[in-house]
């Protein structure tokens, strides 16, 4: 069959010369379909299992559900589903089944575009808050139609004819080059597979997000083995490697902008995403479009970010070695901007060696981080000043409480310090600098936060606004959470289109979660 002849169907799927047609209907949690699973194996995403059932040609309706290793998914394909066996419908804690069928409006259907060997043709239609991708992938002399789908937010518009498909959420955009006949790359595979097809195989490489190329020869039995390759640069190699002679194979690689290397700090490159045509997947650590930008509190851009209570810090940071200039010890701060509660210089025109108007340890109060993420089991930061820990402390805060305290050493001299986070890895944290001394040595001295931490760049932002109710007494009442910044974080009731009140999420300035700002 060839490719005009599915044209009247939506999300078509040609395979050996027949067009498979499927429309995923809504799901059953804590469900599953017991008796006919026909093949069981993990995957990494939930849209991975559906992509399969595309595969399998039996498949009618599949169960998704956990694992129990690193966060895989377990992916059952069956022939049959709850309307052909209602009985075979069991409840199954953790577990969602998802049934198909084929009846799909032509109005959701785009244009099919006139294909070239090896180019790929996307295209993409929004109906409410799912984005439908279709890829037309043509290689060699035939073409074959992928369809792939994935949800974005309500206020995405139309984008017809847009060369995209939705991997992980985002959209990726990759373009095979000519094959390569009895060539084989070795060293760099991710991922190696059983299809039954090639097109089975170029279409793993488009949503594994990391795959640049891929080998694909003949199995015993019939069937085919694809392997999936990663960029070279991933494992440190700065030449590519030269593809290998294997007869009866095929070596396919894709237009790949990651070959010069742009994620710095062993960041990895994922080709066909972003208008740059790769992202970075940065380390622990690290941020930025290109991973160089490090993940730290250093306090070389100030203070932006960080709340304030009281007088203590209300001059920070202190440029230099303030404290070596009144022939005290030295600071041995990161950078030219530290915190120094004892320190006057809030400008590298101040002179050198003044202390804090006020006093120096007379002054009392608190300075807090934006919210991070915690992602290893390191955190880390020089610390000195005070060493009297009612006094003055740094606290780690998760979950609106605190976790873990340090204090100076009752040196001006700031030493590295560390806490072991492993058991709050995934949690979002801030940490607090405490002041409450007024005597000798009532001040602290803090710099260079940094460890497995991620500030999130970019979050998302939004609003939620619900329908209009009527208020017919003296009391409305609500549960809130998640961020703690009432200019950015917050509920508000609007009354005649007037903002009436406003209610903050943690009246302590503590985020257990990091919502959208």
């Amino acid at each position: 069959m060839k490719i005009r002849e599915c044209e009247k169907y939506q999300n078509s799927r040609i395979f050996a010369g027949d067009c498979r047609i499927l429309e995923f209907k809504p799901d059953l949690k804590d469900f599953s379909l017991q008796g006919f699973v026909i093949k069981s194996f993990e995957v990494q995403k939930e849209s991975d299992c559906k992509a399969r059932c595309f595969q399998e040609h039996n498949c009618v309706s599949l169960n998704i559900g956990p694992s129990g290793n690193n966060g895989a998914y377990l992916c059952e394909l069956s022939d049959s589903d709850h309307e052909m066996h209602a009985e075979a419908l069991k409840p199954k804690d953790g577990f969602t089944y998802h049934s198909t069928e084929v009846i799909i409006p032509r109005s959701f259907f785009p244009e099919l575009p006139n294909s070239t060997p090896n180019e790929p043709k996307t295209s993409s239609n929004h109906i409410g808050n799912r984005t439908i991708c279709f890829l037309y992938l043509c290689y060699f002399t035939e073409c074959e139609t992928y369809f792939s789908s994935g949800l974005l937010p309500p206020t995405v518009s139309s984008t017809a004819a847009s060369p995209t498909i939705v991997v992980d959420d985002e959209c990726r955009t990759i373009i095979f080059q000519t094959p390569i006949h009895n060539k084989v790359i070795e060293g760099n595979v991710i991922r190696t597979e059983e299809v039954s097809h090639q097109g089975s195989c170029n279409e793993m490489c488009y949503m594994e997000p990391s795959c640049v190329s891929m080998n694909f020869g003949p199995k015993v039995g019939g069937n085919f083995t694809c392997e999936l390759n990663q960029d070279h640069s991933s494992e440190g190699d700065q030449s590519p490697p030269v593809p290998q002679s294997k007869n009866g194979h095929i070596y396919l690689a894709i237009e790949n902008p990651c070959s010069s290397n742009p994620c710095s700090n062993n960041g990895t490159c994922q080709a066909g995403y972003t208008d740059k045509g790769f992202r970075c997947k940065c380390p622990s650590g690290f941020t930025g479009a290109h991973c160089n930008k490090a993940c730290s509190f250093d306090f070389e851009d100030g203070i932006g970010g960080w709340e304030m209570t009281g007088t203590a810090f209300i001059h920070q940071p202190t440029f230099g070695d303030n404290p070596a200039a009144r022939y005290r010890e030295s600071a041995q701060h990161q950078g030219d901007w530290w915190i120094g509660g004892l320190e006057y210089r809030p400008s590298e025109s101040d002179p050198a060696g003044w202390q804090n108007p006020a006093g120096g340890d007379p002054p009392q109060g608190t300075l807090i981080s934006p919210c991070f993420r915690n992602v290893g089991r390191n955190i880390s930061f020089l610390i000195g000043g005070g060493c009297n820990k009612s006094d003055i402390r740094a606290e780690l805060i998760v979950d609106n409480q605190v976790v873990r305290t340090e204090t100076g050493n009752c040196y001006e001299t700031m030493y590295r310090k560390s806490w072991d986070v492993e058991e709050f890895i995934g949690q979002y944290a801030q940490v607090r600098l405490v002041d409450k001394g007024s005597g000798g040595w009532g001040h602290i001295n803090f710099d260079d936060l940094k460890g497995d931490i991620i500030s999130d760049a970019d979050p998302p932002q939004g609003t939620l606004i619900s329908p209009c109710f009527h208020i017919v007494g003296r009391d409305i009442s609500f549960l809130i959470g998640g961020g703690c910044t009432i200019s950015d974080i917050r509920a508000n009731l609007l009354l005649k289109t007037r903002l009436s009140e406003q209610k903050q999420a943690v009246v302590a300035r503590q985020c257990t979660v990091r919502a959208g700002t």
